[in-house]
């Protein structure tokens, strides 16, 4: 009766231990597809998360430098430091600008508008006798930019020539040809050009042919301004 019992007891041992075995393995079964199924999650919300700010730090990146505006730019300007006319005519080369606004003295006188323009040209009229200043301005816009300052001299005047005494007729081969200037200026001698010292004053000397020599000097200051002044010497034999 005893061996009846310890057989029933060892059966049922087994068969609870088997149940204990499948519950475990359908515990772990579980843990595995719960932790695997969350950790999918996680790493779907880490992935959007994680696009959501690149593409946004991109959108950051790229968006100003879509609306950065190309900068004005004044490659050059042609223009005569000085002149013997109350008008002077300006080239102005520029790239980027709408508009070039043209200022003589401080204050506005032309204005062009330039939109797909690159080279304006200016009659910039009113100088006054003596220097002036003039500078553009270039808007694109609420941009602007400013050139340097210009100066024209405005110099109606012509240079006089002061030439010291020289014979009607000599037996020599040349003579000296000396004067001075009233002001700076390129001079020349029968075309020919000759040095003018700082305090223009200048010396030549002139070789003669046979016969009469018609001597020419002109004076051509930096306004374009010009004077002449002739004379004529007879180159007799000895």
């Amino acid at each position: 009766m005893r061996i009846a019992n310890k057989s029933n007891f060892v059966r049922k041992s087994k068969k609870s231990d088997k149940k204990n075995l499948w519950l475990k393995l359908a515990i772990g079964v579980g843990l595995i597809i719960l932790t695997f199924y969350l950790g999918l999650k996680f790493f779907i919300f880490v992935l959007s998360s994680a696009s959501k700010y690149f593409v946004a730090d991109t959108e950051t990146t790229i968006s100003p430098q879509a609306e950065i505006k190309p900068e004005i730019l004044i490659n050059s300007v042609d223009l005569a430091s000085a002149t013997n006319s109350a008008k002077i005519k300006a080239v102005l080369r520029a790239e980027n600008a709408d508009a070039a606004e043209v200022y003589l003295n401080d204050e506005k006188v032309d204005e062009l508008k330039l939109s797909d323009i690159t080279t304006a040209e200016f009659i910039i009229s009113g100088l006054t006798e003596g220097e002036n200043s003039v500078y553009f301005v270039l808007k694109s816009g609420k941009e602007e930019k400013k050139s340097k300052i210009y100066s024209i001299v405005y110099d109606s005047k012509q240079p006089e020539i002061e030439l010291e005494d020289l014979p009607n007729s000599t037996v020599l081969d040349f003579v000296v040809i000396k004067g001075k200037l009233s002001e700076k200026s390129d001079l020349f001698i029968n075309s020919q050009p000759i040095v003018v010292l700082p305090d223009l004053s200048f010396e030549h000397r002139y070789f003669l042919t046979e016969g009469e020599n018609k001597i020419i000097i002109r004076a051509v200051d930096s306004a374009g301004n010009s004077a002449t002044a002739e004379v004529s010497i007879l180159k007799e034999q000895p």
